[in-house]
């Protein structure tokens, strides 16, 4: 029965390894895998908290000033609400369709990032040094995150273009980073929405910049090098440009902060 029992589970596609433990546990005990076992063994393939599944239609219908209430109460929501009423406006009666429609909860994250983040980096054009330095330390922190996971979605998240297709990055982050990216991006709005919080780029390159391109000779490789001389050629990998830009938002962050914020804004405004 034992050997019987061994063919089948082979035949089904587990690893060997996998058997052998199942097999080596003695009969008054039991054998708990972990996730990442039952992933290497493909047993399974991911591990979901429900976010990218359809809760389903609701049983009555969700009203608009239901979900108004609901953005208000979050971070982003609240600052587009002041910031950007008309825009909130929208997003809101978006968000209303897509609960009565059984939308997902990663639906709902895709929409609100649609909507808030080419707002957020329009803001950061024209940050003064204090904010604009802090929220480059989040977004530095995030892309370091995204690259340990998934280069591919760092390089498309760091070098977003309007009109492609939206990175969802929240997914992939904990609780606590998405809660300081989120701060980081209405903190952006709403300084922006103020006119005289907003500030010009150099008129002309910094001479800080000489200084941060030296020091990042030293360190990168060749092919991370070559993604500041075109960021958007598709021959880059992805891993080479999550690096690049990642290494050249933390190279910023070294110098004192009214050296770094204009240093940030000039490469902003120059593509």
């Amino acid at each position: 029965m034992v050997q019987e029992e061994r063919r089948s589970l082979s035949a089904s596609g587990l690893p060997e390894w996998f058997i052998e433990h199942a097999f080596a546990v003695r009969g008054a005990d039991m054998w708990f895998p972990t996730i990442a076992e039952l992933t290497a063994a493909r047993i399974i393939t991911s591990l979901t908290d429900g976010r990218h599944l359809s809760p389903g239609l609701p049983a009555s219908p969700v009203s608009l000033a239901w979900v108004e209430g609901r953005l208000r109460r979050d971070t982003l929501g609240a600052a587009l609400a002041v910031s950007h009423p008309g825009t909130f406006q929208r997003l809101a009666l978006r968000l209303t369709d897509l609960e009565n429609d059984g939308g997902t909860a990663d639906d709902g994250l895709r929409i609100l990032e649609q909507v808030t983040f080419p707002i957020f980096n329009e803001a950061l054009k024209r940050l003064p040094d204090r904010p604009l330095v802090a929220i480059t330390r989040t977004v530095a922190e995030t892309a370091r995150t995204l690259g340990h996971r998934d280069p591919r979605l760092c390089s498309d998240w760091v070098l977003y273009q309007p009109g492609r297709p939206f990175p969802l990055v929240a997914p992939h982050l904990s609780a606590q980073h998405r809660d300081a990216l989120a701060q980081a991006m209405a903190l952006a709005i709403t300084t922006y929405a103020d006119p005289r919080q907003r500030t010009a780029p150099p008129p002309r390159e910094p001479p800080q910049l000489r200084a941060v391109t030296a020091r990042l000779e030293t360190r990168l490789t060749r092919a991370q090098l070559a993604v500041f001389d075109d960021p958007w050629q598709a021959t880059h990998a992805p891993a080479n440009v999550c690096a690049a830009i990642t290494e050249l938002f933390f190279e910023i962050l070294r110098l004192p902060e009214r050296e770094a914020g204009p240093l940030r804004r000039f490469l902003l405004n120059s593509g």
